[in-house]
């Protein structure tokens, strides 16, 4: 401790060393959270895209059939007054 009060740059130097290799910890652990979170955002974007897809199919196998339905009903007949 005497060396760091005879020589006070040394001090400074040492500190500010030891808040650069905080600082870069800090930052990785920030780059790896990011990636995470990059990587689930692609997940959730595939998951809803499959989503949509089905929705469409679902959609397109209930309009087919409507209209095989509509196409199967007899007309209603007219009684004649």
């Amino acid at each position: 401790m005497k060396r760091f009060q005879r020589h006070p740059r040394l001090l400074f130097v040492s500190l500010v060393l030891f808040f650069l290799a905080l600082f870069r910890g800090a930052v990785s652990a920030q780059d790896s959270a990011i990636e995470t979170l990059k990587r689930q955002l692609a997940d959730m974007q595939q998951q809803m895209q499959k989503m949509v897809e089905r929705i469409e199919q679902l959609e397109r196998e209930k309009a087919a059939e409507q209209a095989q339905s509509s196409q199967a009903e007899p007309l209603p007949s007219r009684s004649a007054p």
